[in-house]
């Protein structure tokens, strides 16, 4: 299977952005032959007052799953073939938001609400703080967003 991946990442989109789209595909074309993306357990946060955390070019195919959005926006630009177990949160679910730290909480609304996804488009490493990556948890109920609670 052949297609874009865009996985396990925290994208923060600040208050005076120029786009009000944290993630764009196919915006310049849709050019990969499959024209099916895949954007799974990723942490979205919109800091402006409205916006798209997905935008979606016509004839795009894609699938959302396990994503955590935080701030005001729609999910898509247009509605997608597939979404499932994307969810809306408040900062109040996160280590400390305020200071870009989106791992989760115990008491988060996002632990153990994943649903499952072929092993091929699964995050297999999360940030940490300074500029390094650690191999993510593999476990049998997934969280949402880019962090696996350990």
């Amino acid at each position: 299977m052949v297609a874009t991946l865009v996985a396990g990442n925290v994208v923060v989109q600040g208050p005076r952005s120029e786009k009000s789209t944290l993630v764009s595909y196919g915006a310049e074309g849709l050019t990969h032959r499959s024209r099916t993306v895949w954007v799974v357990h990723n942490t979205f946060v919109n800091r402006r007052t409205a916006g798209t955390f997905v935008a979606l070019a016509d004839g795009a195919v894609a699938h959302l799953r396990n994503n955590l959005l935080v701030g005001p926006g729609e999910l898509t630009s247009r509605p997608p073939a597939s979404a499932r177990a994307n969810r809306r949160v408040g900062p109040d679910g996160f280590v400390d938001a305020a200071a870009d730290d989106y791992h989760l909480r115990t008491s988060s609304p996002a632990v153990d609400r994943g649903v499952r996804v072929p092993r091929q488009w699964r995050p297999r490493w999360e940030y940490a703080h300074p500029a390094r990556l650690v191999r993510r948890p593999s476990t049998s109920r997934a969280d949402l967003g880019a962090h696996e609670l350990r």
